[in-house]
């Protein structure tokens, strides 16, 4: 008898094993399918006018340093801030884009062409991408927690992180 019910008792986990693993599985397919649904379903921002007369702009040549182990990029810079808040930042070098960062209401994004690789979000773009806060620095305001802002001249800032030795620095078009 003992020997029969440690055998049905057994046989019952395994069913259970069986059972609750597929579960998981579905669960996890689920959440899986849920997460890339609302990635898909990120809205396009809204075409920029830097036309319209609600944009600052500032043009003008930049230096990036992206880090200690990659090479600097050099090209010019375009920074725009709409009076709504919403920001426009785009790096090239002619013909090429580098990048481009964009906020449009609490949607942020931002498209890293040369690694073919993009970020989009919800909220607040994330502190590592220093570009979104370049117009509030060119407008007068601190630059971040971590980052050491210089003005080199009236029209040139050099805006560094010590401890990632990412640094980029941005001569103004007159």
């Amino acid at each position: 008898m003992s020997g029969a019910h440690g055998e049905m008792s057994k046989s019952r986990s395994s069913t259970c094993g069986t059972r609750c693993s597929g579960k998981l599985r579905s669960a996890g397919l689920v959440l899986l399918l849920t997460a890339l649904a609302a990635c898909a379903s990120v809205a396009p921002l809204p075409e920029v006018d830097l036309a319209d007369p609600a944009w600052q702009v500032w043009t003008g040549q930049a230096l990036s340093q992206p880090d200690a182990q990659r090479s600097r990029l050099a090209g010019d810079i375009l920074v725009a801030k709409h009076r709504n808040g919403d920001v426009y930042v785009s790096f090239t070098k002619t013909p090429l884009p580098i990048f481009s960062a964009r906020t449009a209401g609490e949607h942020w994004r931002i498209d890293f062409v040369e690694r073919d690789r993009s970020y989009a979000g919800k909220g607040k773009p994330p502190a590592r991408f220093i570009w979104f806060r370049l117009p509030d620095i060119l407008g007068g305001e601190p630059a971040p927690a971590g980052w050491v802002l210089e003005a080199k001249a009236p029209d040139e800032i050099l805006l560094s992180h010590p401890d990632s030795a990412e640094s980029i620095r941005v001569v103004l078009d007159p």
